[in-house]
């Protein structure tokens, strides 16, 4: 899938995910590079840095999801089939 197109789905607007994708940045790049780098390196707006940043943060991973993800498949098993019914 093309930068572009992945920053779109994280809610970039097409024209800054253009722009972005030009310069060489990925949403991996810009979550690790600070404000200052992303500005000063690549010649983005501060406006544009806040956009990009702000879209592409990860949000953090829900307890019981990461709980579910984490208990292994014969665990999870025997806590459907001990729940009360």
């Amino acid at each position: 899938m093309r930068t572009t197109d992945r920053l779109v789905q994280y809610g970039v607007s097409s024209t800054l995910a253009e722009k972005a994708e030009g310069k060489g940045l990925t949403s991996s790049k810009m979550r690790a590079l600070s404000k200052k780098d992303l500005t000063s390196g690549f010649g983005l707006a501060m406006e544009e840095v806040q956009e990009l940043k702000t879209c592409v943060a990860r949000q953090p991973i829900q307890v019981d999801t990461l709980h579910m993800k984490l208990i292994p498949l014969s665990q999870a098993r025997l806590y459907v089939v001990d729940a009360p019914v």
